[in-house]
């Protein structure tokens, strides 16, 4: 089990979990919520492995929000690994790292997609770039 079971013999609320490999470690990530200070707080978390998979690192908590994740997807290339998701209201985002998941930086979101319902994300990566596509639902 690579979440982390809730306290007080509550169920966890854990989706879309992926593992990819990035040289020789294996990264998993997932979205799950949790409840802090009477309000539900949404988070993207990961965790990663060395030793096919006999360790694992601590539960990393690499973005959270009080907005829902949908989407999420990880794909690796060499040492680089990138993940996006789409933040209900704030528009689609990507994380990279490029030293096999150890380190983490946020990307933002992605200009023209905050206040669209996206979804059915999709990702490649090639010649050291991520290229993602995705559908919006548009009112105009």
């Amino acid at each position: 089990r690579l979440d982390t079971p809730p306290a007080g013999g509550k169920s966890s609320d854990v989706h879309e979990p992926q593992t990819v490999v990035s040289g020789t470690s294996w990264i998993s990530a997932w979205t799950d919520n949790t409840y802090t200070d009477g309000r539900v707080l949404y988070r993207i978390v990961s965790r990663r492995t060395d030793d096919a998979g006999e360790t694992w690192s601590i539960p990393t908590v690499l973005h959270q929000s009080d907005h829902h994740f949908s989407s999420l997807i990880v794909r690796a290339s060499g040492d680089s690994v990138v993940l996006a998701a789409d933040e209900l209201n704030k528009g689609v985002f990507a994380l990279t790292s490029t030293d096999n998941g150890r380190n983490w930086r946020n990307s933002n979101a992605l200009a023209g997609t905050a206040g669209l319902s996206n979804s059915g994300i999709a990702m490649s990566i090639a010649d050291k770039r991520a290229h993602l596509v995705w559908m919006e639902q548009r009112n105009d």
